[in-house]
């Protein structure tokens, strides 16, 4: 897949947002729609910066504070799978709704009245937003458990973890195995870092690809150096790009994104991984608080990168 770009002369904005804010007004069909949508660019624009906000707060959060961090996970996973939403909003503004069926589900008017560009979008997109939708979805319900963690190798520097909790076997509680894959026969979780940089990188590769399968559909030669999305997209760039490479040991060989800054230009490569940076493991420490059952007075568990912990 080829590289995204955002270019220093075109104030560094995604190609989807230029594309859409010089877009002719009267080729749009936002406000024929029922209810009436809005105008691609201002839907676009108005999402990447909530998205923009939720990841910037997870960033900061004080990753000891376990309910907030809690509660930032829930928003960002909420918040891209919105993002992804939009985009089937964008794809319809294209197409008038004279004589096509109804539905207030985007992706499923485009799909009903057999919009050639739905496949072509959902083609290139779809395998990577179950990622994204399957958490969301998981953590709109109350009783999800979020697991916070610490985990240290080879001596380096500290990193904060969590996983998504459910009960394995016998009460226990582990890793949820639909969401964390295991690696070299442990249980895994996620780095607030991988998270973040995966889900930039995601982002942009939505941007991406609606545009190419807008532009295959509908081409339009006008050109506007000076169209401007106040700077959203560099500053998403900007978060990932200064999200350090400190990952759990498996996180090197997921699929996430690189984030390379060049004189003029900022670029995107999704989905890539990081395994020639995978470490060898020397030493590992994990520090975890595991609770009795308040019930049994038992302490069950299965951790990350760890044996399990066995009945006391």
């Amino acid at each position: 897949m080829g590289d995204i770009s955002l270019k220093k002369e075109s104030n560094y904005s995604s190609n989807l947002y230029r594309l859409l804010s010089q877009y002719p007004e009267n080729d749009l069909y936002y406000s024929q729609h029922t209810p009436i949508l809005e105008h691609p660019a201002d839907a676009l624009r108005k999402s990447l910066l909530n998205s923009y906000n939720v990841l910037k707060k997870l960033a900061d959060v004080n990753k000891d504070n376990n309910n907030d961090c809690k509660e930032y996970i829930r928003n960002v996973f909420n918040e891209v799978d919105s993002f992804y939403d939009i985009t089937f909003e964008i794809l319809k503004s294209f197409y008038s709704p004279e004589g096509k069926t109804k539905n207030n589900n985007n992706k499923n008017w485009l799909k009903e009245n057999k919009i050639d560009s739905i496949k072509k979008y959902t083609s290139y997109v779809d395998t990577f937003s179950k990622f994204v939708s399957g958490i969301n979805n998981l953590t709109k319900h109350n009783t999800w458990n979020f697991m916070p963690f610490n985990l240290s190798y080879n001596d380096l520097p500290q990193i904060k973890g969590f996983y998504f909790g459910t009960i394995l076997h016998d009460d226990a509680i582990g890793p949820n195995q639909a969401i964390h894959k295991k690696w070299k026969g442990f249980q895994t979780g996620f780095s607030y870092n991988f998270i973040i940089r995966k889900l930039i990188a995601l982002i942009f590769f939505y941007q991406e690809k609606l545009y190419l399968t807008i532009q295959s559909s509908f081409p339009s030669s006008k050109k506007d150096n000076d169209v401007n999305d106040q700077g959203i997209n560099k500053k998403l760039f900007e978060l990932a790009f200064d999200t350090p490479l400190n990952f759990l040991p498996n996180e090197f060989e997921l699929a996430s994104g690189k984030f390379i800054k060049q004189i003029n230009s900022y670029i995107i490569q999704f989905p890539k991984d990081y395994s020639n940076k995978s470490p060898k493991i020397q030493n590992l420490s994990l520090s975890y608080n595991l609770e009795k059952n308040p019930r049994t007075n038992i302490i069950k568990g299965v951790l990350p990168y760890c044996q399990n912990i066995k009945t006391k």
